[in-house]
């Protein structure tokens, strides 16, 4: 299944004015798979931030022999199954969020998208292993935390069917 989160980036772009009315289209446009997909993939967004926040990482895999197989790679980790969310929360909280909180939110996610998109596939490194030698090439992720991201990931989890509680 194709990534739902770009085509969240492309809000990005989309006059203040227009953007909870573009939201709303795109998400009424998704089946309830695809819905759930892109939630999920919310939420993977949201644990990508606090896992890597500040992580040393290098892309370079030559430089860091005879370490590479011992060391982790960056990746965004996306769990689909058994992820049932509730399309009418969000509509909801579509109404409440104002446009400014909503601009911010969407500017947030698509920062956190490109850094995931520039650094995936790289390696998580130790700065004893870069600093060992200068010819490594190693950087710090920034991935600042932002108050509305992590309101999102607290509205994601409410969002959230439980299957047991329905029953």
């Amino acid at each position: 299944m194709q990534p739902i989160l770009p085509q969240l980036r492309s809000l990005n772009s989309t006059e203040a004015s227009f953007l909870h009315e573009r939201l709303f289209e795109l998400v009424v446009d998704l089946s309830a798979r695809q819905f759930n997909q892109l939630c999920s993939e919310l939420v993977g967004l949201c644990r990508f931030q606090k896992k890597y926040y500040h992580a040393l990482i290098t892309d370079s895999p030559q430089l860091i022999r005879p370490f590479v197989h011992l060391l982790p790679r960056v990746e965004l980790q996306v769990h689909l199954s058994g992820n049932d969310y509730d399309r009418s929360q969000f509509y909801r909280w579509l109404e409440e969020i104002s446009t400014g909180d909503l601009q911010t939110l969407v500017h947030d996610i698509s920062r956190l998208y490109e850094e995931v998109v520039e650094n995936i596939d790289c390696y998580v490194v130790d700065e004893r292993i870069c600093g060992a030698t200068d010819d490594y090439h190693c950087w710090k992720m920034n991935l600042e935390s932002s108050a509305s991201l992590i309101a999102l990931f607290d509205h994601l989890k409410s969002w959230k069917r439980h299957t047991s509680a329905q029953s």
